[in-house]
């Protein structure tokens, strides 16, 4: 039982520090988060349609990727 708790101790810790890092830089996080997004879908033919590779960032996400 000890070794549980102590798993779920850290587990719940490290996504407490997570939690924090949202709250004091939000833009920063998610831009990460679309960077990653981008990144994973760059491959995929909606990525290949839209130029995924050679967007740099929120605004050129915004300008080239239209809503649907």
């Amino acid at each position: 039982m000890r070794l549980v708790h102590s798993i779920a101790s850290w587990i719940m810790k490290k996504r407490l520090h997570s939690i924090e890092l949202f709250m004091q830089y939000p833009e920063e996080v998610q831009g990460d988060v679309l960077e990653q997004l981008v990144q994973r879908a760059t491959p995929t033919s909606w990525g290949e349609t839209y130029d995924y590779a050679s967007i740099n960032g929120r605004d050129d996400f915004v300008r080239r990727v239209p809503l649907q």
